[in-house]
């Protein structure tokens, strides 16, 4: 005679998680009674007591999180800030990509002020591509290989066709605060560069975060600070391929009156 099989694991786990439930409720309560019994009159045990100081020290000292229950405050300090104080002092590598190019930026003044713009779209674009992995990761839906590999191509294709995007916004912007040509196309090509850039590290550093057993929380800041860097580098790349090779016919006044003066003094010498 043939029977159906049944499912020993389901049937039991279900009555067992009721009880576990009850009783963890049963805890709550008793926690919450002592509590307020502290606060009225003595405890009638001196175990009543220790459980009471216990939570009491708990609330004070550790300051006990429901997202890490395991971890004091001051761990979570020294991690948090130990991580925030390498990424300010990595993010000084920025001032040095600028010192170091200081006679382009004399030259083309207009690359300073779409500066900010093309650093900010870089980390924005890297940031909402880290945020959603972080997400995925946290729901367990990144968790196989074929699933990552399937959410990474998608990513990449989503990174060229917002770079196409945020392309043509930042050369209208180029166009309305009539900048020059030649800077418009440098600005241009450096932001469609960054912002692809940006998504695929955005989407790759909490995978490689969560690889080496770091928190992938980590990576929205990391992200920001990295494309911080890579932004000016990139921005300062392009603009020297474009700019010192560009047609004499596209280049900026500014350019002409530079080499002008330089002329100038080079012939009273």
């Amino acid at each position: 005679m043939r029977t159906e099989p049944t499912n020993t694991n389901a049937a039991m786990t279900t009555p067992t998680l009721v009880l576990l439930e009850q009783e963890n409720e049963l805890l709550r309560t008793k926690i919450t009674q002592l509590q307020q019994r502290l606060l009225t009159q003595q405890p009638q045990s001196d175990s009543e007591a220790a459980v009471v100081l216990k939570i009491v020290e708990d609330d004070d000292e550790t300051k006990w999180c429901p997202i890490n229950p395991k971890s004091t405050f001051w761990e979570l300090l020294n991690e948090r800030a130990g991580w925030l104080v390498g990424l300010l002092t990595l993010q000084s590598l920025s001032g040095f990509i600028l010192s170091n190019n200081e006679e382009l930026l004399q030259v083309h003044p207009v690359i300073v002020y779409f500066l900010t713009m093309l650093v900010g779209a870089g980390g924005n674009a890297g940031n909402q591509a880290s945020v959603r992995v972080i997400r995925g990761i946290a729901l367990g839906k990144l968790n196989h290989a074929n699933t990552t590999k399937l959410f990474l191509q998608r990513e990449m294709v989503m990174a060229f066709t917002l770079s196409v995007v945020l392309s043509c916004a930042g050369f209208l912007r180029a166009v309305v605060f009539d900048t020059p040509m030649l800077e418009t196309i440098a600005v241009t090509t450096a932001l469609a560069l960054i912002v692809v850039i940006s998504i695929g590290l955005g989407a790759v550093l909490p995978l490689v975060l969560r690889k080496l057993h770091v928190d992938p929380a980590h990576s929205s800041t990391t992200i920001q600070v990295v494309m911080d860097i890579l932004g000016v580098l990139l921005t300062i790349l392009v603009s020297r391929l474009i700019l010192d090779f560009g047609s004499p016919t596209l280049r900026s006044p500014a350019l002409t009156s530079y080499n002008n003066t330089t002329t100038t003094t080079t012939n009273y010498d």
